[in-house]
């Protein structure tokens, strides 16, 4: 469901603000094409992954709280 969606759209931002955030969907779509096992998506060890003003602190450490 995520595929078509980030697909179709072509967001664009130039608050700083939201910069995470936009970074965080640029690097879902660049891995649109890519299949995802059972156990989750990988990324490339090299990607910066833009999780500060993205995902909150519980969330990150892999709580459930």
């Amino acid at each position: 469901m995520l595929s078509p969606l980030l697909g179709a759209l072509n967001l664009k931002c130039n608050i700083t603000a939201y910069r995470p955030v936009m970074d965080a969907i640029d690097l879902l779509k660049r891995y649109l094409d890519q299949p995802i096992a059972k156990e989750g998506a990988f990324f490339d060890e090299a990607e910066k992954i833009p999780l500060g003003g993205v995902v909150t602190r519980g969330v990150a450490q892999g709580s459930r709280g």
